[in-house]
């Protein structure tokens, strides 16, 4: 429950204590595989932006982004 709480960044419900250890691991490894794709695509949704933004402004709207 640890672990889900740290990947959560909050106390998890409590009806999740009724899990197994191994049905947390299963949760815990599909919300950080699902972490990681939201990253992944966050990453990749600025860099087409950038695309169609006037090289000049660039730096600029990449600071006013991030």
């Amino acid at each position: 429950m640890a672990k889900l709480a740290a990947v959560l960044g909050a106390d998890p419900p409590a009806g999740l204590a009724e899990l197994t250890d191994d049905e947390l691991l299963t949760l815990v490894t599909a919300i950080e595989s699902s972490q990681e794709n939201h990253r992944r695509e966050v990453i990749r949704a600025e860099s087409d932006l950038l695309h169609h933004v006037p090289r000049p402004l660039r730096g600029t709207v990449k600071r006013i982004i991030r």
